[in-house]
């Protein structure tokens, strides 16, 4: 006989809606397939072997899968298994499991800004600096750029983003050819944690003390690494490459890197150092660079611009 409806769980003690007999061991599973009447089994993700999987869905009549949202990271989920288990079910089209799986893509599609038209645009990509904080919206260098090239903006910008956030926003966003892409350039120290199958960016200054500790997959060596400065590096080069591929202008404006960048970028031209040790003013935040220093900027950059157009 075979199981007739078998309920799975993503958590390891979970409340089950109805009485039904565990499948919790190899024996548990060979005992239910091997039963003269059919029954109502119930397992978890933690208690069936992942080479087992197939074997108890395919003598399950009718599979129910109890979550419909993904666990947290705090339930110390086994992702790999967890995953296979997900296609599995939907294959099956156990509606949980479908549910789960059309929430997971929109997430990993994120974008933080689209495009707006169909004429040239200017994308500015970057952290905090370029997003303004500490500056009305019409104070950044990104908008007061965009007036002075005649061009509408696109800001792929967020407080506290690492380069390789950036990086992604710029690979996938729609950008075309006779667009400028500029792209503030912020420090290497920065990693990109799961935050409902999106990314969120953390400062390397700010991970022990912002992050649950069960989410600290990085210890203290691994900021300002070798690893850590190559694997952003080549987020930058991944850029150039694809700017340069779909003949788009890409102006790095390296705002805050004082590590590998100026490095890497040295025979790039197409590269402006905008660092300092003093602004010229500060923002609301009396941390963030203010108008003085976003105008600044922007003039810098365009003069740059302007030069590499007429040079």
């Amino acid at each position: 006989m075979s199981i007739s409806k078998l309920y799975i769980s993503l958590f390891q003690d979970p409340d089950w809606p109805i009485e039904a007999v565990p499948v919790f061991t190899k024996k548990d599973l060979s005992t239910a397939i091997k039963a003269d009447t059919s029954l109502i089994c119930k397992t978890t993700i933690y208690d069936i072997d992942i080479l087992d999987i197939d074997m108890i869905i395919d003598h399950a009549d009718e599979i129910y899968l109890l979550e419909d949202s993904y666990p947290p990271d705090s339930q110390g989920l086994k992702n790999w298994e967890t995953f296979q288990l997900l296609n599995k079910l939907a294959d099956r089209n156990v509606a949980n499991a479908i549910i789960i799986r059309d929430y997971i893509t929109p997430g990993l599609n994120m974008l933080h800004a689209t495009r707006s038209t169909d004429e040239s645009i200017l994308w500015t990509a970057g952290c905090s600096f370029t997003a303004g904080i500490g500056v009305d919206w019409e104070q950044r260098y990104g908008y007061l750029l965009a007036e002075k090239l005649g061009m509408p903006e696109v800001s792929l910008s967020r407080g506290g983003s690492s380069i390789g956030w950036s990086a992604d926003q710029i690979l996938r966003s729609d950008i075309r050819s006779g667009d400028t892409v500029v792209w503030g350039l912020t420090d290497t120290t920065r990693v990109d944690l799961n935050d409902n199958f999106s990314l969120k960016s953390c400062p390397g200054n700010q991970y022990f003390t912002n992050v649950h500790k069960e989410k600290q997959y990085w210890n203290i060596d691994y900021f300002g690494s070798l690893s850590q400065e190559v694997s952003t590096a080549r987020s930058v080069l991944q850029v150039i490459n694809y700017c340069s591929k779909i003949g788009v202008k890409l102006v790095l404006a390296n705002l805050l890197n004082i590590t590998i960048m100026p490095i890497v970028l040295h025979n790039y031209k197409n590269t402006i150092d905008l660092t300092t040790e003093e602004y010229l003013d500060l923002g609301t935040d009396n941390d963030h660079p203010g108008p003085k220093q976003h105008r600044h900027y922007a003039n810098e950059i365009y003069n740059f611009i302007e030069g590499n157009n007429n040079g």
